[in-house]
C-alpha cells in the first residue's frame, strides 16, 4: 500500500508539472463571446464501486471476491474547448483518456476461458498456491460534453461523455505450487471483448484547481461474454 501511495503521488505530481509547463490557454473573442481552447486541462484519479444492474455470473462472483479501494480508473483531458455566451457559464466538449482496472482479491483471480475470449473468476487451484495480482483493464477514449458554471477560483461541472471502449486485457502475477514465480503466461488475454461505445454522466467540484468527481455509468464497458456486466459508479480528485 505504501508503494502504491508513494508512486501516485509521483504520478499526481508529474501529471501537474507537465499541465503547468504545457497548458496552452489563450483566450481569444468571437463577437461579444468568449472562447477558451486548452490542453492537458485536468487529470483524474479515483475508485470504482461495481453496483447491480445487469449483472451476470461473471459479475456476481467479481462482486464476491474483490473489495473497496482495489478497482480503480485513471483519465487525463488531452484537449478541451469552451464556449462562454457568459462570463460565469459555458459550454464544453473534450477529449480524455481513460482507464479502468478491476482487481481480484488475493484468494482469486481473472482466468481466461477460450483463449482470451472471456475473462471468468477463478478460486485458488491446484496450479497456484499465491495470487499477488490479478487485474483486468479497459481503456476508452472519452468525449465529454459539459456544462460548466465559473465563480472565482470556485468551478463546478456537469455533463455527459460518450466512451469509446478497446478491448479489455487481463494480467496476473502470482506463485506456483513449487514456489515459482508467474506472471501473465497463459493467464494473459489481450482480447476481451467490451462494449464499442458507452456513455457516463459525470460531475465535478473544485476550488482553485484542486477538486473531487463523480461519475456513474449506466451502460456495462464490457460485453455479455466478455466480463463482469454492469453499473459502475467512480469517484475521486480532480486536478485542474
Amino acid at each position: 500500500m505504501r508503494k502504491f501511495i508513494l508512486s501516485m503521488s509521483v504520478l499526481l505530481a508529474a501529471v501537474t508539472a507537465s499541465a503547468q509547463e504545457f497548458s496552452y490557454t489563450p483566450n481569444f473573442y468571437t463577437g461579444t463571446n468568449l472562447m477558451r481552447f486548452s490542453l492537458l486541462d485536468y487529470f483524474g484519479f479515483g475508485f470504482t464501486v461495481p453496483t447491480g444492474g445487469y449483472m451476470n455470473t461473471i459479475s456476481a462472483n467479481f462482486l464476491s471476491n474483490t473489495n473497496f479501494g482495489r478497482n480503480r480508473e485513471i483519465y487525463f483531458n488531452t484537449m478541451y474547448v469552451e464556449y462562454l455566451p457568459v462570463p460565469f457559464l459555458g459550454v464544453g466538449m473534450g477529449l480524455d483518456c481513460h482507464w479502468s482496472s478491476f482487481r481480484m482479491n488475493k484468494t482469486h483471480y481473472w482466468l481466461p476461458k477460450d483463449y482470451g475470449e472471456c475473462a471468468t473468476v477463478a478460486g485458488i487451484s491446484d496450479d497456484f498456491s499465491k495470487v499477488n495480482r490479478s487485474v483486468l483493464r479497459v481503456f476508452s477514449i472519452d468525449m465529454p460534453i459539459d456544462i460548466n458554471v465559473h465563480y472565482g477560483p470556485l468551478a463546478v461541472n456537469m455533463g455527459v461523455s460518450m466512451e469509446i471502449n478497446f478491448p479489455g486485457y487481463t494480467s496476473f502475477k502470482g506463485v506456483d505450487t513449487n514456489g515459482n514465480k508467474v506472471k501473465n503466461g497463459n493467464l494473459r488475454s489481450t482480447s476481451i471483448e467490451t462494449e464499442p461505445i458507452t456513455v457516463n454522466v459525470h460531475g465535478a467540484v473544485s476550488y482553485y484547481g484542486f477538486g473531487m468527481f463523480v461519475k456513474y455509468r449506466p451502460v456495462p464497458q464490457f460485453d455479455e461474454d466478455g466480463g463482469p456486466v454492469m453499473e459502475t459508479i467512480s469517484f475521486g480528485i480532480l486536478l485542474n
